[in-house]
């Protein structure tokens, strides 16, 4: 078993996240898919195939004007094979989970992982309630009991390699979490779904020293805990929309403010439904927003589409627009 990874601390004042075409040199951290080109130690690659738009998910991180700001990016990726999933997974936490005790950003606002042959089964169980049960276990050790409430957005996907990967950016100041009315906390979910529930919140809002920036994590045609219109690439993408503009509405009466997203990543479990979900999207709200589609496998085999994001402070978008023109 093989593990690499990287970690990397900015003080900020102010987060910004952005999907682009190449990495600019103020980039504090990347997080770049199958194909990419540039191999820096600010890069953590996910190896997911590539579909369509801006190729890199970029992380400006602005120059801190006091204390008690700072954020941390970080990676890290092991080899597995079937029988040690669930112990690369706790692993892999365990240096994460470390990583942020010791350099003093116990914060997790998000948390990427790709996990092999997700939907794959190995002694009965299949591969995503194994990353979930070990998730949830070193968590815990790590946390304690009610470890529930500090939990972040957090995506996991699947693809047909041996790499387990994860990344994950952390605060020295706390977020707040933010969950769906639509759907019921991934972190509740019956044992229908596994020995244990997934461990991650709906969504993550950063804490307003960085800009209250919204991390959705992905959001899948789930209602309260149910898969809803199986088979049907246009209709899943059209009821997750709904589940993202529910989030937003949560999140914006939390923070007391409108939120706008200002970026999405796509994951299509079969690339033949490109079309049609791109489709649906331009002939949503959000036919403006910069948007990457890859190909992945989704946590559940009967779910084609998935659906992440940011959102950001209306004016704030509108501020970063207007300096974008000027």
């Amino acid at each position: 078993m093989t593990k690499d990874g990287l970690q990397l601390t900015s003080p900020v004042s102010r987060l910004r996240v952005s999907l682009e075409s190449a990495i600019p040199a103020d980039a504090f951290g990347v997080l770049a898919y199958r194909g990419a080109a540039d191999r820096t130690g600010r890069i953590v690659d996910l190896p997911l195939e590539y579909i369509d738009g801006p190729r890199y998910e970029v992380f400006r991180l602005q120059p801190a004007e006091g204390e008690g700001s700072g954020m941390r990016f970080g990676g890290a990726s092991v080899e597995v094979c079937d029988e040690d999933l669930e112990s690369a997974t706790e692993g892999l936490f365990r240096d994460l989970l470390e990583d942020c005790r010791a350099s003093g950003h116990p914060h997790l606002m998000r948390i990427w992982a790709v996990v092999p042959g997700i939907n794959a089964e190995h002694r009965g169980l299949e591969q995503y309630r194994a990353f979930s049960r070990a998730r949830a276990s070193r968590i815990e050790a790590a946390w304690g009991s009610g470890f529930e409430t500090r939990l972040c957005a957090s995506s996991a996907v699947g693809h047909d390699g041996n790499r387990l990967v994860i990344a994950w950016l952390a605060s020295r100041l706390p977020g707040t979490q933010v969950e769906n009315p639509r759907q019921t906390s991934a972190f509740h979910y019956p044992p229908d779904y596994g020995p244990r529930s997934p461990s991650f919140a709906r969504g993550t809002i950063a804490p307003p020293q960085l800009g209250s920036t919204l991390f959705i994590s992905g959001t899948a045609s789930i209602v309260g805990h149910e898969t809803v219109h199986r088979g049907d690439a246009d209709a899943q993408t059209e009821e997750t929309v709904r589940n993202v503009e529910a989030l937003l509405a949560e999140s914006g009466r939390a923070e007391g403010r409108e939120l706008a997203m200002s970026l999405l990543k796509v994951f299509l479990r079969r690339p033949e439904d490109f079309r049609v979900v791109k489709e649906r999207l331009a002939g949503s709200s959000w036919a403006k927003v910069p948007t990457l589609y890859l190909r992945a496998d989704i946590c559940r085999s009967d779910l084609l589409v998935e659906i992440e994001g940011v959102a950001e402070p209306v004016m704030a978008l509108f501020d970063r627009k207007c300096a974008m023109r000027a």
